[in-house]
């Protein structure tokens, strides 16, 4: 996982999700590059100093971020496993970015 204060992660990259959940982010990471995509979560700087739960705290967030001639792919494969697997609820459609 990337902090957020890391410059470098985001030159290059483009955001595919913004969730609150951690599981729900290593998944989407895991998914994307089971189709061979490169995928980093970015995580707020504290998830890095704390070892303990942000919930609710305005730090609760990460990111799942994919190379930027990636990003059509990736988001192609998430509207695919969403439509194809409803019951898993495979990423809220209110919870994508398309910009970072």
């Amino acid at each position: 996982m990337f902090p957020v204060s890391e410059s470098d992660v985001r030159i290059g990259w483009r955001v595919v999700l913004t969730t609150g959940s951690l599981t729900e982010a290593l998944l989407v990471q895991r998914l994307l590059q089971g189709y061979g995509l490169t995928g980093r979560i970015q995580a707020p700087a504290p998830y890095q100093v704390f070892p303990f739960s942000m919930a609710g705290t305005g730090w609760d967030w990460y990111r799942v971020l994919v190379l930027a001639e990636e990003w059509p792919e990736a988001q192609r494969i998430i509207d695919e496993h969403r439509c194809r697997y409803p019951w898993l609820r495979l990423v809220e459609s209110e919870a994508k970015e398309s910009t970072s």
